[in-house]
């Protein structure tokens, strides 16, 4: 999770990579519900959401860094915007996450609203494409 470190988590572009840049602007659909997390990352554990994350409603987590929680309905219509890898996280190869647009959810202006790739085998090409 984000706030699994003590140092803030660095990420690269991950985006132009070919197992990934097929994917970038497409449109999916979740297909169980998942939160959407609004978290306020370390050092801060303040108030505001820094940034959103997506998981799946079990397993949880909580923590001082949950700030938000919303549930988004199974069939939930998401885009692709980019992909992201950790440059600088325990384990050696990083890992992959993406940066999503969610239309008619709201959320905090500017804050992005990341998914850990694993999550990402819960979803289905949306038909309206």
């Amino acid at each position: 999770m984000l706030s699994a470190c003590d140092k803030k988590l660095e990420y690269e572009d991950a985006s132009h990579l070919s197992e990934l840049s097929h994917l970038v602007g497409q449109r999916y659909n979740f297909i169980q519900p998942m939160y959407l997390s609004g978290v306020n990352v370390p050092p801060g554990y303040g108030e505001e959401v820094d940034i959103y994350t997506i998981g799946p409603l079990k397993p949880s987590w909580s923590g001082p860094e949950l700030i938000s929680r919303k549930t988004l309905n199974e069939g939930q219509e998401f885009t692709i915007e980019s992909f992201v890898k950790c440059t600088n996280c325990w384990e050696k190869s990083g890992y992959t996450d993406a940066y999503i647009s969610l239309p008619n959810v709201p959320v905090e202006k500017h804050k992005k609203i990341m998914v850990p790739i694993k999550y990402l085998t819960i979803v289905y090409v949306s038909e309206t494409q």
